[in-house]
């Protein structure tokens, strides 16, 4: 596992290094890249060409790609925040005496924390919160425990579409255990809503996404009767491509976590993935076709047909993502042979 930031120089350049050369001395195992997009402010002027080009190594030498959008988590800690001033709000009402978001997340003891150092400790805490429970099968037993390999073999149906949205919930319980916890049928409605993903993407991607496989790692007392119901529940609010209407891959881990009694991590697989990359792709082509700032790779041995080779990569992704949107119907049967005779020559119709 590869935890890194593509915006910034190191994290997108050595981090990407070592995966790909873990890649090349370690060609079965498996290899998942937890990476943090940077926001659209990103005060990083040359990060379009620092995201391309990492994102290009992660195509080609990771099996698995969990990218983490920075945009997202300052979001969802800004609710939490606002939703903790105003003691109540659309994500629940809080317990009396709950002084959480005062304190450090990961040392309440140690006293209040600067804003910024609190915010950097929440957002942590998110991302390692979701790791945690992607590899809990692997520390814990379970009623249908799931291991890494699992994850790949069922949520990557083509090699390059390798790029995994999370989501966790209860999501805000994790910040402000004196917020009051969400039912287990709740957990899972929460699991699609747009404000629990750890990706930034608009409404009309979320309601109008192709899903192409889901994976749910449910850890703590939830029963398989409550799973099962509630993974059938969300069956009918998303859509999933003819060919795998049943692209469901369920864990069950009996151990909680520290905080609380049941919680949920979704994957998913689907075409809003597309939206991001776009986005990273609009941002790089703004720089690459003035061909600003591209001195500072050339003069270190990055020869600049290898950005043109990254466009072309990044543009055929984006492609791919696209194309999910037509795979909610079967296509036409292409056995539609026709009877019709012209001249004695009999005519095939293929659709």
């Amino acid at each position: 596992m590869v935890m890194h930031s593509l915006g910034g120089g190191t994290g997108s350049g050595l981090g990407s290094f070592t995966l790909s050369r873990v890649a090349e001395e370690y060609p079965k195992e498996l290899k998942f890249s937890t990476c943090v997009l940077p926001s659209e402010n990103d005060d990083v002027i040359v990060s379009p060409y620092n995201t391309s080009l990492a994102l290009n190594v992660l195509m080609e030498s990771a099996d698995c790609i969990l990218p983490v959008d920075n945009k997202a988590l300052f979001e969802i800690v800004g609710r939490i925040e606002d939703n903790y001033s105003k003691k109540k709000g659309a994500l629940g009402a809080y317990k009396q005496g709950s002084s959480i978001m005062d304190l450090d997340p990961a040392d309440p003891a140690k006293g209040k924390k600067s804003k910024k150092s609190q915010e950097y400790n929440r957002e942590n805490t998110i991302v390692a919160n979701m790791l945690s429970d992607l590899t809990c099968s692997m520390r814990y037993e379970g009623t249908l425990n799931i291991d890494l390999n699992e994850i790949t073999m069922n949520l990557v149906p083509f090699p390059r579409m390798k790029f995994l949205m999370s989501s966790l919930s209860p999501l805000y319980t994790l910040l402000d255990p004196g917020a009051i916890p969400r039912g287990i049928s709740q957990m899972f409605d929460d699991a699609i809503n747009k404000n629990y993903q750890m990706l930034s993407v608009s409404q009309k991607a979320t309601t109008e996404t192709m899903y192409l496989a889901c994976g749910l790692i449910t850890r703590g007392s939830v029963g398989i009767s409550d799973l099962n119901a509630n993974v059938e529940k969300i069956k009918r609010k998303i859509r999933m491509p003819y060919w795998n209407t049943e692209g469901f891959k369920i864990g069950l881990c009996s151990q909680p976590s520290l905080t609380q009694d049941y919680s949920l991590l979704f994957l998913s697989n689907n075409s809003s993935v597309g939206e991001i990359i776009g986005r990273i792709k609009n941002k790089f082509m703004g720089l690459y076709q003035k061909k600003t700032f591209l001195h500072h790779f050339t003069k270190v041995g990055v020869e600049e047909s290898y950005f043109e080779h990254v466009r072309e990569n990044i543009e055929e992704l984006m492609q791919n993502y696209e194309q999910c949107e037509s795979w909610a119907q079967p296509p036409a049967s292409t056995e539609g042979e026709s009877g019709d005779e012209d001249d004695g020559v009999f005519k095939y119709h293929i659709y």
